[in-house]
């Protein structure tokens, strides 16, 4: 079986809070597996070969046999390609696990992608270095139960529109002009909130925040919070203490859309 596998991973200090995530996909596209997995304190490169040995234990307990993996570390890609030694005696042993795994399958192709093409993955990793817990993003598609074998849909509280950056800005760009803020989800104290600002517009949210992560899905702005301002550019994440205002304005050019995930 054809399965595509796209990794991420990632370190809030490098090292410090770390995480990987971990995307599995059919030759029909259908999602089988979307995970992200804390690791505790780790290095950026530790946390992107976690993903890489995750993705491909996962997938061999799916069944697959011909392996598309694709990643945003060039390092990796060109250390697991042969192009680049591993020198770093902290990564060697990772390595070495990769190389078992791919001996596993009949095919293994590795490929470098660039980061934005590389969102889901992105999306998983943090998610679970906001929780600091792993993520079960589950299945896309739908399973079968029951002895009847009918197909229902699980719909599960977990939000998947959170897995499609792609999902997230059609969803906001379909929103009213000027500035819209919605609520995608609110379960245990844990928040998800979408922000969108037309150009030059601005927004302020209030509420006791604990730990919130910004997420800049497109524009570019700035964020003052806690007394410091910084600038905000598509691609950015920044995580917050708690904090209980949050000022948000986009560039007079374009708009800002922004995810917002914390604890209130």
């Amino acid at each position: 079986m054809q399965l595509t596998i796209r990794t991420d991973g990632g370190s809030r200090g490098n090292p410090g809070p770390a995480a990987a995530g971990i995307i599995i996909s059919n030759a029909k596209g259908e999602i089988l597996c979307a995970e992200g997995f804390f690791l505790g304190e780790a290095t950026n490169n530790v946390a992107e070969y976690e993903g890489i040995v995750r993705g491909l234990a996962a997938a061999k307990k799916l069944g697959g046999s011909e392996i598309k993996l694709f990643s945003d570390s060039e390092l990796l890609v060109k250390q697991i390609n042969g192009q680049y030694r591993v020198k770093s005696e902290q990564l060697k042993p990772y390595y070495q696990q990769v190389m078992e795994h791919i001996r596993k399958f009949k095919k293994v192709t590795v490929r470098h992608v660039r980061r934005s093409e590389n969102a889901k993955a992105d999306e998983l990793v943090n998610l679970a270095l906001d929780r600091k817990a792993d993520y079960d993003g589950g299945p896309s598609k739908s399973k079968k139960e029951g002895q009847g074998g009918k197909e229902k849909t699980q719909k599960k509280k977990q939000d998947k529109v959170l897995l499609g950056k792609a999902d997230l800005l059609k969803k906001a760009r379909s929103g009213p002009k000027g500035v819209s803020k919605e609520t995608l989800s609110e379960k245990d104290g844990f928040v998800w909130e979408i922000i969108r600002l037309d150009a030059g517009e601005e927004i302020q949210t209030e509420g006791d925040w604990g730990e919130v992560t910004v997420t800049v899905l497109a524009g570019r702005g700035t964020i003052e919070a806690a007394g410091n301002k910084e600038s905000l550019y598509e691609g950015l994440w920044l995580q917050l203490g708690s904090v209980q205002e949050i000022h948000f304005s986009a560039h007079a050019s374009e708009p800002l859309i922004l995810l917002i995930t914390g604890s209130r």
